[in-house]
């Protein structure tokens, strides 16, 4: 192939110097893919059965909204920054760059073109103008009494594996029989699972020569895919025998996203991987339909037994339907949830904005959703969209765009990072000339930053007590009004006589805590506390640990701090039951003359769920005062957990409080407070 597919050029814009053109020369090839598919014999075959595949999907399948389009170019741009990846390792030699990359856009070819070919079949199924008959069932795809290849050779000589896969197949032989449904486009799984085997097998085969065998790494993967895969399919022959054919795919109609439209998704099918849906909107006042398409993949979120829409609340689920106006022409427009490939595993949104010609969708909006965690946010006020990302524990962002031609251009971004010294980092930056050009930095001193003489005094107070192989993460904080003196602490496992490192098989065991309180500018241990069984027959963590110097500080003369730990039992109970998860609460006072720390409240459970009952408790300093110290009121709610979201407690909590008084040394709770409800 000498120049490139025509329909593949224009379709998916391969090479930007010939997005107009209708082919490329190969004595101009640039891109590594380009040099990569004018070198080889067989990339240049593939890419004309690619081209080949995709003027029959876009035959077979209506794209009103230009979305599949912009689906295969999202594909080739993805396929163009695998060339970065293989040329930014400089480890290989040039040869060993060309081989890797080549089998990789092999395989990458070779699957999409079978995701066409499967949805090419699917439109063409759909657009049937005669009913379909019912199929028969069909074989098995793997007949071990003549395996076809070496690949299934090897599954057929492995029982753990040849045992799943034909507990496989007769799973999905009995849904297809008990289903009786001829309007499913019935797929076998073992099948697709075979060829994605085998395509595997044939590039490694490549990469290791010619009469290898498949590895075990290879077997390992068709094992773990095959493990519990029949599972779905058995679920599938009850939900059939259950659920009448007619009541299989029901409509849901949306009235509540926006007030212009109505939007009504049917799904496509029922069965196992099947996530097509058909989705059409309305003017919600003349009822007139303006758009009306399939979407290869939906997801479907169900809260309160609706469809859960405009919603984008952060690390949870997120709208299936989320409307609004996007653009800021006074028209809804509208994205639907078709995945999970935003940052961090989240949701990534199809959005389509309304224009004369009606929905279109938009892929850079679209892109948004795939940066950023989530869906992003949109305000009418300042016409400006925004999203929110981050890379790890300790480096966040936000951007905000503004829209021209209905295209989001990035004007500010906000970063708050944690620098190499421990100090937090606020930077401000704008966006000119093509680049981010940095406009001013605040530091500022995180709630974990702890300062070298902090550190130093917590050391000695751990002397002794450190388990050699856990790493403590201590938590430092300012004490209010006490010029800049500060409080260290940290969690400990809890080591036996004669032990030097923490384990023995179970996590499950006694913590220690130990606090120092130091200057935060000078060296020396101003106060100290250490009780290496505080918690017992438990299981702590460094991450559930929250210091608060701020909230208490008035309660007496001297500063006052509490520690909220979460425990978690990692074994289960005499009765089978796991231990439940619940938060202890304490509180300590620096007493400066004597130079230590008093644990003047202890244990007290704040939160605890066992089954379906929740405890909460709340603590509050009160204006009346023993010895010295303000009394603290302690308000409990006990309710059984809500089946929906809201407020927390609800009304009908049962109800109780407690009111604690000083008694010179500490606070003496009743037994009810410091036993897991």
């Amino acid at each position: 192939m000498i120049a490139m597919s025509r329909a593949l050029a224009a379709a998916c814009l391969l090479f930007s110097a010939v997005a107009q053109a209708a082919s490329f020369d190969c004595g101009r090839a640039s891109h590594p893919l380009e040099k990569a598919v004018c070198a080889d014999g067989g990339l240049s075959r593939l890419d004309d059965e690619l081209a080949a595949a995709w003027r029959s999907t876009q035959a077979a399948c209506a794209d009103p909204t230009q979305f599949r389009l912009h689906a295969q170019q999202d594909w080739m741009a993805d396929v163009r920054r695998e060339a970065a990846y293989y040329n930014a390792d400089k480890t290989l030699s040039r040869a060993e760059v060309d081989k890797a990359y080549a089998g990789r856009i092999r395989e990458e070819y070779h699957a999409r073109i079978a995701a066409l070919g499967r949805q090419a079949e699917d439109c063409r199924w759909r657009s049937a103008a005669s009913p379909h008959a019912m199929a028969p069932v069909p074989a098995s795809p793997l007949d071990c009494s003549r395996p076809a290849d070496v690949v299934e050779t090897a599954i057929c000589k492995h029982e753990e594996i040849r045992k799943p896969a034909q507990q496989l197949h007769a799973a999905f032989a009995a849904a297809m029989t008990a289903c009786a449904d001829p309007q499913v486009l019935w797929r076998h799984p073992l099948a697709a699972l075979l060829d994605e085997a085998k395509r595997t097998a044939r590039a490694n085969e490549e990469r290791r020569g010619v009469g290898s065998t498949p590895e075990d790494v290879e077997l390992g993967d068709i094992h773990r895919r095959l493990r519990d895969a029949d599972r779905p399919w058995n679920e599938l022959k009850e939900f059939c025998r259950r659920v009448p054919l007619a009541e299989r795919r029901p409509a849901v109609r949306v009235t509540k996203a926006s007030e212009q439209l109505v939007f009504t998704l049917q799904r496509l099918g029922y069965i196992p991987g099947e996530e097509a849906v058909h989705f059409a909107v309305q003017d919600a006042k003349s009822r007139r339909t303006l758009a009306e398409f399939d979407l290869p993949s939906v997801v479907l979120t169900m809260e309160g037994g609706a469809l859960l829409v405009n919603s984008a609340r952060l690390y949870d689920d997120q709208g299936t339907i989320n409307a609004g106006d996007f653009n800021f022409d006074g028209q809804d427009d509208f994205a639907v949830q078709i995945g999970n490939e935003g940052a961090y595993g989240g949701p990534n949104y199809a959005v389509f904005l309304r224009t004369p010609d009606g929905f279109v969708h938009n892929p850079r909006m679209s892109d948004l959703t795939r940066e950023g965690l989530g869906f992003f946010g949109f305000d009418a006020a300042s016409k400006t969209l925004s999203t929110f990302s981050k890379s790890g524990c300790c480096d966040h962002w936000g951007i905000t765009y503004e829209v021209v031609d209905n295209q989001p251009v990035p004007v500010r971004k906000t970063r708050d990072v944690l620098g190499e010294d421990g100090m937090g980092r606020i930077e401000d930056s704008i966006y000119t000339g093509g680049r981010w050009k940095k406009v001013k930095v605040r530091k500022y001193r995180p709630p974990e930053y702890c300062e070298e003489s902090l550190k130093a005094a917590g050391e000695s107070v751990l002397e002794g007590h450190r388990a050699k192989n856990y790493i403590s993460a201590p938590l430092c904080a300012l004490l209010p009004g006490a010029a800049r003196v500060g409080v260290w602490f940290s969690l400990m496992p809890t080591l036996k006589p004669g032990q030097a490192q923490w384990g023995g098989g179970s996590l499950q065991g006694d913590w220690g805590i130990y606090m120092a309180v130091a200057h935060a500018g000078s060296d020396g241990l101003l106060g100290a506390y250490a009780n290496p069984a505080q918690f017992t027959n438990t299981y702590a963590s460094s991450e559930d640990s929250a210091l608060d110097t701020r909230t208490f500080a008035r309660v007496g003369p001297d500063p006052v701090w509490a520690l909220m730990q979460g425990l978690r039992g990692e074994i289960a109970g005499r009765d089978g039951e796991p231990r439940p998860r619940h938060d202890r609460f304490n509180l300590f006072r620096w007493d400066a003359r004597a130079q230590r720390i008093d644990n003047i409240l202890a244990n007290l459970v704040m939160r605890a769920a066992i089954g379906n009952m929740v405890t909460l408790r709340k603590l509050t300093p009160l204006a009346t005062r023993h010895n010295g110290l303000a009394d603290l009121e302690v308000e409990e709610a006990r309710f059984a957990r809500p089946a929906e979201p809201g407020p927390m407690p609800p009304a009908d909590a049962q109800k109780q409080r407690w009111v604690l008084q000083f008694d010179g040394v500490r606070y003496p709770l009743p037994p009810a407070l410091t036993r897991v409800p």
